[in-house]
């Protein structure tokens, strides 16, 4: 892999070179380990909070370049005639491994299965997405265009802790915001909702839904979805098909929008009328969690829905 960062949870980022290395971690114990006058050089994933082995950092060859590699165990050293677990290093999480896409054996991640033990990670990331709820919904809306009512944000994180959200293997500090629209928003109804005016999402329903108009009674630049006099809306939005490419530093997730006409009896009774891909950006969700929770731009309307929806795990 080509990052790592000195510790679980949500923390700095650091490319894997000597002197970032040298920087974040001064070339001292835990992370630096001497035996026999070598060193070997430890880290953690920044996608799963294993430990890992930081390979070539001062190899003079240009290939392979230096990289990270999981460990695939606890990082230990022999300590009075015994190992012992290096103190300062995350211990091996074998399921999170499993599903890290930055690791290299890239389980199959099956979609519809969550994690079934709880351990401090989950924790840490359902933490983790209380403390940053308002930021995650103001991400959700820029990808999408969209402006969401407060009873719409309940409704998806209502929906994303009855599924388990928190649980599913693919979940990171990294695509928290994208994971919880797509754990969160599954065939909800968009009536009543704000669209950005002129956006692809916008000319779309208004070419291909006409039951619908669009009202002004929203933030400057936004329309309001609303029915067309003596019209029934149906106008449901999904998250689907969550990838990761082969390398695992690609990401997306399909959004689409389907109305339905006729009896509703078949899958052609619901057409979609808008797609789109939507990205992950692990770097822009990063600068803006790491933000002060104090500052001004914070929604605390998003944040109390949180701190009420979400009591601790146990």
């Amino acid at each position: 892999m080509k990052y790592f960062k000195i510790k679980p949870g949500r923390n700095k980022v650091y490319e894997v070179v000597k002197e970032e290395y040298i920087r974040a971690t001064g070339n001292k114990e835990p992370y630096t380990q001497k035996k026999n006058g070598n060193e070997s050089h430890f880290a953690v994933c920044p996608r799963c909070d294993n430990p890992v082995q930081l390979i070539g950092l001062y190899s003079l060859k240009q290939k392979p370049r230096p990289h990270a590699k999981h460990t695939g165990k606890d990082v230990a050293i022999i300590k009075n005639g015994q190992n012992s677990v290096v103190s300062g290093l995350p211990r091996h999480n074998a399921a999170a491994y499993n599903y890290c896409p930055w690791a290299s054996h890239r389980k199959y991640v099956d979609m519809g299965v969550n994690i079934v033990e709880t351990t401090e990670r989950e924790i840490q990331l359902y933490e983790f997405i209380k403390s940053q709820f308002d930021r995650i919904v103001y991400i959700i809306e820029k990808e999408l265009d969209m402006l969401f009512s407060v009873n719409f944000t309940r409704d998806m994180l209502t929906s994303f802790i009855t599924n388990k959200g928190y649980l599913y293997p693919a979940l990171s500090f990294d695509n928290a915001a994208w994971i919880v629209a797509y754990r969160g928003l599954i065939h909800q109804n968009i009536f009543k909702q704000c669209v950005k005016i002129d956006s692809p999402l916008y000319n779309s329903l208004r070419s291909k839904c006409k039951s619908i108009k669009f009202e002004s009674n929203c933030r400057a630049g936004y329309s309001r979805i609303s029915s067309q006099e003596n019209s029934v809306t149906f106008l449901r939005a999904n998250f689907l098909n969550h990838k990761i490419s082969d390398d695992g530093y690609e990401e997306k997730i399909e959004f689409e929008v389907f109305t339905k006409k006729g009896k509703g009896d078949k899958t052609s009774d619901f057409p979609t009328v808008f797609k789109k891909d939507l990205h992950v950006d692990p770097v822009y969700f990063s600068r803006l969690s790491h933000m002060s929770r104090d500052n001004i731009n914070r929604n605390q309307k998003l944040l109390n829905i949180a701190d009420e929806l979400m009591p601790p795990l146990k």
